[in-house]
């Protein structure tokens, strides 16, 4: 999930990009000076605020708190350190109030109940469906989806739904286009939201992990990312590119040419991307 801290610097980055993009145009085609800087910050704000908006409300269908957020996020990481037979066993032990289980090695076989799943958006199907909660790796792959297919494929299941934190692109455009079967890919967040918040079956902790407090150094850390280098160099060359649009070239040079040295910075200074 993504902190606050990145919500806010992919904001201000974005609000500074549009502002200055804004600006550039509107200070090409009028004189007054006061008029680009109003009119690029209403712009810039509002767009920025439409993207904040948009996320949010897709984020508030998860019905989630921010305790039960940071308790998802702490169930997240105990599964990757547990074994999937456990896993397999939290998984039946949550559904068993809701469907009529079978717990095999690696996955749970599933029968719906519907009189009493009636409100649950997802594991609706009325058939029997092959459940497959899988954390011990960042992504589930294929080696793993081709293992449960054949699984699913022996026991005359045509309904497979897979948990997991992450998947593999490569694996959700070929479960697109095996006929016959049904693949879901269910995201843990939406999974924790309607199934185990409220089930009162709690994982042993196999690894508890203090969050500490925020400081100036993870700040800059993450702001100085060799991962932004690339945004950072794109951004700075489309500000020069803006400085041959605008009279006073001077602002732009600056601005673009600062972006594109700290794009070379995040990549060779070696206090900048320690711990990256």
């Amino acid at each position: 999930m993504r902190t606050k801290l990145s919500i806010v610097l992919d904001s201000v980055i974005l609000f500074a990009v549009l502002w200055l993009l804004f600006f550039a145009w509107i200070r090409f085609y009028t004189r007054n000076v006061l008029v680009s800087i109003v009119a690029g910050t209403i712009l810039a704000g509002l767009i920025v605020f439409l993207v904040l908006f948009l996320n949010k409300k897709r984020s508030d269908k998860l019905n989630l708190s921010k305790q039960q957020k940071d308790a998802a996020s702490r169930l997240l990481l105990n599964l990757r350190f547990t074994s999937v037979e456990q896993i397999s066993r939290y998984f039946a032990a949550i559904l068993e109030k809701t469907h009529t289980t079978v717990l095999c090695n690696d996955f749970v076989i599933l029968k719906e109940n519907s009189a009493q799943n009636s409100t649950h958006s997802i594991l609706h199907s009325t058939d029997k469906m092959l459940l497959a909660p899988y954390f011990t790796k960042d992504k589930i792959d294929m080696p793993y989806f081709t293992y449960i297919y054949k699984c699913a494929a022996a026991i005359n299941i045509k309904h497979v739904a897979f948990v997991g934190a992450e998947f593999d692109s490569e694996v959700t455009n070929f479960a697109k286009q095996i006929n016959g079967y049904t693949f879901e890919f269910i995201d843990f967040y939406k999974f924790y939201d309607e199934y185990i918040k409220d089930s009162g079956v709690q994982l042993p902790v196999v690894i508890d992990i203090t969050k500490p407090k925020m400081q100036w150094r993870e700040l800059v850390q993450y702001a100085f990312s060799p991962a932004r280098a690339r945004n950072y160099l794109l951004f700075g060359l489309l500000i020069i590119l803006c400085s041959f649009l605008v009279p006073f070239k001077i602002y732009y040079l600056v601005s673009g040419s600062i972006l594109c040295l700290i794009a070379l910075l995040v990549r060779v200074v070696p206090l900048l991307r320690k711990n990256q």
